[in-house]
């Protein structure tokens, strides 16, 4: 790994802990789906202007299929996380996160070719080690079995869901590769933000849950820099991915997480 890599790569994952800071704090108020639904409309305008900036690539045809696939996977695996955390305790679903590097070094030998060579995977591993670690188990009272039954159902079934969103997570950064190799970083990031953005409104829209938003006009200043951080994270990830092996940009961002979490 380069030295512009490895810093691209701590950079994407500071800015990621920012914004998972700024998300905390607006979580508060607003539900996590209608959140994560406007903070990624309000981004791709920002995104839109670093493209206007570059321009307009020449696109090659075979992007569509790439770039609508980046968001189709961020769509489902985002509407699982929500799932996930609503019927489980955080402590036994976001560690399983942690999967995500590895599961991206399985999906990115066929998929691009990639494999880490044994130091970084070593170093791979140890990420995951230190995230479950992190995640330890979490105390729940149980006022009769048919409770402890209904719980431990809930909690096998939010484990299953947040291991679905590991592994489209794991999917999405060897697409989101091919699909740079289709179009530049700035008109990618844009079309995954909106594209979100449209297919997690369209959702809320089905669910008549928009009013969710209404919470969102208290708190402009956290929301704005929520957004902009956001914007920043995915723009240098797609540049990151590009330098280097997409299971390493992964591992750092996760590591560098999981730092800034703790502090």
């Amino acid at each position: 790994m380069t030295l512009g890599a490895a810093m691209l790569s701590i950079l994407c994952g500071l800015l990621w802990a920012g914004l998972d800071a700024a998300r905390k704090g607006l979580a508060a108020r607003v539900a996590a789906l209608p959140l994560v639904a406007a903070l990624t409309a309000a981004q791709t305008p920002i995104l839109a202007t670093w493209l206007a900036i570059e321009g307009l690539p020449v696109l090659d045809p075979r992007y569509a299929l790439a770039g609508g696939g980046a968001v189709l996977l961020n769509i489902f695996a985002l509407w699982m996380l929500v799932r996930a955390v609503a019927i489980a305790p955080l402590s036994l679903t976001i560690p399983l996160l942690s999967l995500t590097p590895v599961l991206t070094v399985l999906a990115s030998i066929p998929m691009l070719g990639e494999l880490p060579s044994t130091m970084q995977g070593a170093g791979i591993a140890l990420v995951v080690v230190g995230a479950f670690s992190l995640g330890g188990g979490e105390k729940v009272t149980i006022v009769d079995e048919a409770e402890g039954r209904a719980l431990r159902r809930a909690a096998l079934k939010g484990r299953l869901l947040m291991i679905g969103v590991a592994t489209l997570w794991a999917i999405t950064g060897p697409v989101d590769k091919i699909a740079l190799g289709y179009a530049s970083s700035s008109f990618h990031a844009t079309v995954v933000s909106g594209g979100i953005a449209l297919g997690l409104f369209s959702l809320l829209l089905l669910r008549r849950q928009l009013t969710a938003f209404a919470p969102l006009r208290k708190e402009v200043p956290l929301f704005s820099l929520a957004a902009v951080f956001g914007a920043a994270a995915l723009g240098v990830q797609l540049l990151a991915i590009q330098l280097t092996l997409v299971s390493l940009v992964e591992a750092i961002k996760r590591a560098v997480g999981m730092v800034a979490a703790v502090l």
